[in-house]
């Protein structure tokens, strides 16, 4: 009995997490990704509900320079994951941490979405999987000014490429 009541609130909280996903608009790819055994029907029918159409067809973004052309790229990839970092590092469900740095990242970088054109979920999750599974990029502490911001793991760290520095 334990153990069905356990099923059924795993369920619940994958379920809300799909929902959200398909709130922000994450196209059904990057949702079968994170929950491979859930639906696949229902993830489209839940976007649609959600989207008010049909999901776009093509492939994700995965241009990793996307993330580091100009200083304000690299600050806002840099700020989604510190934030991911830090959820994750407290104990937060990856999927979690994903939903919460997009939204926290949408908020704090809403003003200046005229300037650069704010990253989709999709893009958010191409940086996070890069960074924990793929590990082609990393978080690198400036000396100057004791941030961190993202950089190719293997490429040469330039300390004139922080953001902050930048700014």
């Amino acid at each position: 009995m334990t153990v069905k009541k356990h099923a059924i609130v795993l369920d619940q909280a994958t379920m809300a997490r799909v929902t959200e996903l398909c709130r922000l608009g994450a196209r059904p790819p990057v949702i079968y990704a994170l929950f491979p055994d859930f639906p696949k029907n229902l993830v489209v029918d839940m976007w649609v509900i959600h989207q008010g159409k049909r999901p776009p067809k093509g492939p994700l973004p995965s241009d990793l320079n996307s993330y580091m052309l100009g200083s304000h790229r690299r600050l806002q990839s840099s700020f989604i994951l510190k934030i991911f970092s830090d959820l994750r590092n407290a104990g937060s469900h990856d999927v979690d941490a994903i939903i919460a740095a997009h939204r926290l990242y949408l908020e704090t970088f809403k003003d200046s979405a005229e300037l650069n054109p704010l990253f989709s979920v999709e893009r958010t999750w191409v940086l996070i999987r890069e960074f924990i599974s793929v590990r082609s990029i990393a978080l690198v502490r400036c000396p100057c000014c004791h941030a961190q911001y993202v950089h190719k793991a293997y490429e040469f760290v330039n300390h004139r490429l922080c953001p902050m520095y930048k700014l």
